[in-house]
């Protein structure tokens, strides 16, 4: 398969993270996130890099990509041609080639809904997905970590990366979620929000 290596992947995440305002804005998502905290290389290949905000948090990202001169008008959700609302989906970015999604979140009395979307740059179209959950709290779903070296960084919850990679089936997700096996685990947090995401439902929005 196509893909970029652990360490380009990580390179570029940094890159983005090392931005005080990005670092306090958004959350490290996706397969990649087992292999940070552990400091270890994936030995596979990784498609793109995740990365969650709040959709209230979506513009000020913007104007911190466009800061860095990051931001490309052709990587913006709201301007898609599928995109018949305008609403936000996201916002791809390439970093030293690399590409990063950021994509929005919003969980209200429980009820989470996150954006996203998909590129198929080979044939030339785009596609909006939104996902929705019921019953998963905000400091279940993401959290603000730090790291063995000080570093301070938001994530996906360990938890909610391992309910949904268990789901999948996939060869690289069984890989990720040895990783998670490795590193510390709340049964708690899991057992409150494994329900809820193994029943996600995933629609495209045309």
């Amino acid at each position: 398969m196509d893909g970029f290596s652990c360490k380009g992947i990580l390179d570029a995440l940094w890159l983005l993270l090392g931005d005080p305002r990005l670092r306090r804005q958004l959350y490290v998502a996706g397969g990649i996130l087992p292999w940070l905290l552990l400091g270890e290389d994936s030995g596979r290949l990784h498609g793109d890099a995740d990365l969650l905000a709040q959709l209230e948090d979506m513009s000020a990202v913007r104007e911190a990509l466009a800061g860095l001169g990051l931001y490309q008008r052709e990587g913006d959700s709201r301007l898609f041609s599928c995109n018949r609302t305008g609403e936000d989906y996201g916002q791809e970015v390439l970093v030293e080639g690399i590409p990063v999604h950021v994509t929005p979140f919003t969980v209200i009395e429980g009820r989470l809904i996150q954006r996203s979307f998909f590129r198929n740059r080979a044939e030339g179209w785009d596609i909006l997905l939104r996902a929705e959950v019921e019953g998963v709290a905000l400091e279940d779903y993401v959290e603000r970590r730090t790291l063995p070296d000080g570093r301070r960084l938001g994530t996906l919850t360990l938890e909610v990366v391992r309910a949904a990679k268990e789901r999948t089936g996939r060869e690289k997700d069984r890989t990720d979620l040895q990783a998670l096996s490795r590193l510390p685990f709340s049964p708690e947090r899991y057992a409150r929000v494994a329900g809820p995401v193994g029943g996600m439902r995933v629609e495209a929005v045309w």
